[in-house]
């Protein structure tokens, strides 16, 4: 056992071994090391020797020469090479990433030439150089959160092992996790909301809304990295951007363990600085393996409230001056405008102006409203303009009157005239107590003067005036008298009523009329008391003569009756010769005195005087009787005491 080359050390051997021939055990271990060769046993032949030895820890080829000698002293010679290795093969891997969108991986390999490879167990032929391609169809991975993070779960043909191994048994392993993820990171939106909580489907957004911020509440993958969210305008430059990188790489696992694959996030919207109208919001995500998605949603934004311009008239915003009205507004944009009067919806349009003509149906306070909504109407959270104001209509406007200063009363004439008042556009109607027909007088005029034709006897009518929320009765009531009231009358005479000046006069009346009586120089005035009877004294001149006591009646209705006697005023000479030719008492008066004239013939001349200037008294004021007869008494005693005294 020699080295072949000067390299060569020849190591102690760790056990020599060898069996003679004779089928006999030796142990030459100590006789092999200390290369004293002659020591061995003589006349000993071996059948089979070992050595069982170390080499050098020298990583080379190490060359021996094996020379064998049997007893005949023939010799033959071996050689044996043996290469110390313990450096496991080289390995250059390429394109094999932790995580790829590819299904098939392909994948180079650089090692010693001659080594053994296998992809997990199967066995991959390399080139003369080493050298060897591989390609793999990965098992897609499965995206998966749990409480805490995402991770992914891989499995399948996406974990294999690469094992090289060379001639010395040198061997080296290197496991590989790919993660295949096939899909984009496709995204649900589940709704926005703006600034004040309400929220809107992607629909929704198409139609305008009031929105200056929110959130986009999107259902995404697990594995998003990278995102984007623009909203930019279709017509214009205006738009705002925000970003966010990921820098947490999701872990692997091998171990099915469960977990959701999506989770729902909310992405703000700061729209702010961006004018109204059409936008497009726009959403690209990036996952780990380099998917990506756009999603785009169109936003139409209108957070300007539409202003109006109304007025009604004819009033004044806190007071109606008629129960019609006439409505016109204008607002600075298109908008659904409604109008309410006490909650009731009077008119509804779409416009940028218009009008409408309403009638109210009641006095007193009213609470009118206009409403404005623009093209937001359809979301929770429009762009409304509300003005409401409380107008009241005042009851005044439609008070009703009738003046009529004969109600109640009694005339004469034909006809009579009420006034009327109405308020606007209200109808009247009247008629004649028990008359089926109505008369209509339309509206118009608020001053109406209304003449009712009267029949004799009592007439009442019913009006009724329209007061816009109600009706006022009136009743009038009316007596048409046209009959004369009776009046007669008649001197109360006695038997010296023609020479006196003051009168009695007595007659019949009636009830309630008004009376006069008059002479040339005196009048009395009655009310006729319910007996229909009167006597009053009126008096009439001194001269002599016949003299007309005139009467007049009155009643309520103004109707006259016209009466008058004539009544006789004697001197009383005239008196008492017209009383005596008609034997009336101043016959024997007459009878009297001449007798008495007879009897005193011889009455003396101062009594003669006398009786003259009586008699001139009594032409003037009429016979005293008691005079009279005293001077008789006189004259027939003095006339006896002449007698008397002749004889002597």
């Amino acid at each position: 056992w020699n080295p072949a080359s000067e390299s060569t050390i020849i190591p102690e051997a760790d056990l020599v071994e060898a069996i003679d021939t004779s089928g006999l055990h030796h142990n030459l271990t100590a006789i092999w090391n200390s290369a004293n060769h002659s020591a061995m046993p003589q006349n000993v032949s071996f059948r089979e020797v070992w050595v069982n030895s170390t080499l050098p820890e020298v990583e080379k080829w190490h060359d021996y020469i094996a020379t064998l000698t049997d007893i005949s002293n023939n010799s033959a010679e071996s050689f044996l090479s043996v290469a110390y290795d313990i450096t496991a093969p080289h390995l250059v891997l390429s394109n094999i990433p932790w995580i790829t969108n590819q299904e098939n991986l392909t994948y180079t390999i650089q090692t010693e030439p001659g080594a053994t490879v296998t992809h997990s167990g199967t066995p991959i032929e390399l080139d003369e150089s080493g050298h060897a391609e591989v390609t793999v169809q990965l098992t897609a991975a499965e995206v998966r959160s749990d409480a805490s993070s995402p991770f992914y779960f891989v499995h399948g043909s996406s974990v294999f092992e690469l094992e090289i191994s060379d001639h010395a048994g040198n061997s080296i392993t290197r496991k590989f996790i790919i993660v295949y993820d096939p899909n984009s990171p496709e995204v649900h939106l589940i709704d926005i909301a703006d600034q004040a909580g309400y929220h809107y489907t992607s629909e929704q957004i198409t139609n305008p809304v009031n929105m200056s911020e929110g959130f986009l509440y999107i259902s995404t993958p697990v594995d998003v990295r990278d995102w984007c969210l623009k909203v930019s305008s279709v017509i214009s430059n205006h738009f705002t951007e925000q970003c966010h990188y990921g820098q947490l790489i999701p872990p692997v696992v091998l171990d099915d363990t469960p977990g959701l694959s999506t989770i729902a996030l909310q992405y703000q919207i700061n729209a702010t600085e961006l004018p109204d109208g059409e936008y497009v919001i726009s959403l690209e995500l990036v996952d780990w393996a380099n998917n990506t998605f756009i999603g785009e949603w169109p936003l139409a934004l209108d957070r300007t409230t539409p202003v109006v311009d109304w007025e009604i008239s004819p009033g004044t915003n806190s007071s109606f001056f008629d129960h019609r009205q006439g409505l016109s507004w204008l607002s600075s944009e298109e908008a659904h405008i409604r109008f309410t009067v006490d909650g009731v919806l009077i008119s509804e349009r779409i416009g940028v102006l218009g009008g409408a003509l309403f009638e109210l149906n009641h006095t007193g306070a009213h609470e009118v409203c206009l409403e404005a909504i623009d093209a937001t109407e359809q979301q929770e959270n429009s762009n409304r303009f509300l003005d409401c104001r409380n107008i009241t209509l005042d009851p005044s406007i439609y008070q009703t009157q009738i003046i009529s200063n004969w109600d109640g009363g009694l005339v004469s004439a034909g006809q009579v005239q009420a006034t009327l008042q109405r308020g606007p556009d209200q109808e009247i109607w009247w008629s004649r107590s028990g008359s089926p027909d109505s008369n209509l007088i339309e509206p118009g005029a608020d001053i109406v003067i209304l003449t009712f034709n009267l029949l004799e006897g009592e007439n009442q009518f019913v009006i009724e005036i329209n007061a816009l929320d109600h009706v006022d009765e009136y009743v009038l009531t009316i007596v048409k008298d046209t009959i004369a009231p009776e009046l007669s009358f008649a001197e109360v005479e006695n038997y010296s009523t023609p020479l006196e000046t003051i009168r009695v006069v007595s007659g019949i009346c009636e009830n309630g009329a008004m009376l006069m009586l008059w002479t040339e120089i005196d009048s009395k005035e009655l009310l006729c008391d319910s007996s229909g009877e009167f006597e009053i004294h009126i008096e009439i001149p001194v001269s002599p003569g016949t003299h007309i006591i005139e009467g007049l009646s009155v009643d309520t209705a103004n109707n006259q009756r016209n009466y008058s006697i004539e009544v006789l005023k004697q001197e009383w000479l005239d008196w008492a010769l017209e009383d005596a030719r008609n034997s009336g008492p101043m016959l024997w008066w007459f009878s009297l005195a001449a007798l008495l004239l007879i009897m005193g013939v011889s009455v003396t001349r101062a009594v003669i005087r006398r009786r003259r200037a009586r008699i001139d008294r009594i032409e003037r004021q009429g016979p005293d009787l008691d005079e009279i007869m005293s001077e008789i008494e006189d004259s027939v005693f003095s006339d006896s005491d002449v007698e008397g005294d002749e004889p002597s």
